[in-house]
């Protein structure tokens, strides 16, 4: 049952508006995510201090303030995460192709405790509506975390 109470979560997420936004204004909030992280310029306090970017203005709106709000807000922030820990993952691989498999696997694996830690914060919330909120907070956060050890890492010169 949880399952398909996650599985209902995202997919009403996906059918949110691309810039999944809570209010009625024009505002991308997951391109705040992409300016303050090409601002941070590899800079690791500076792209840590990036996470929220998105998710605390959008979430300061009106319909920020409701569960789906927040959840449209999170996932908005998450989906940025994922697009920069992805495109920073395909630059590492093309900088040191001898290091891509293990990186691959390092992924592939990440995702597994990604998923795991995730499901773990959310089994303490129960039934409640705080779970999607949680579930979506967990992913954004932890897939931030691991955006930003990638850009690191090729900050460093891989």
């Amino acid at each position: 049952m949880r399952q398909f109470f996650f599985a209902l979560a995202f997919v009403v997420s996906a059918c949110a508006t691309p810039h999944a936004r809570a209010d009625e204004t024009d505002i991308n909030y997951a391109e705040r995510v992409v300016a303050c992280v090409t601002a941070a310029e590899g800079d690791e306090a500076l792209l840590n201090a990036c996470q929220g970017a998105a998710s605390r203005p959008c979430m300061e709106t009106d319909g920020g303030a409701s569960t789906m709000g927040m959840v449209m807000c999170l996932s908005a922030e998450g989906d940025a995460w994922v697009s920069l820990m992805e495109a920073a993952q395909v630059r590492l691989s093309a900088s040191n192709p001898d290091a891509a498999d293990a990186l691959i696997r390092a992924q592939q694996q990440w995702r597994e405790y990604w998923d795991a830690e995730c499901s773990y914060s959310v089994a303490r919330w129960g039934q409640g509506s705080g779970a999607r909120v949680e579930y979506a907070a967990c992913m954004a956060h932890l897939t931030a975390d691991r955006a930003v050890e990638l850009l690191v890492i090729e900050k460093l010169g891989d």
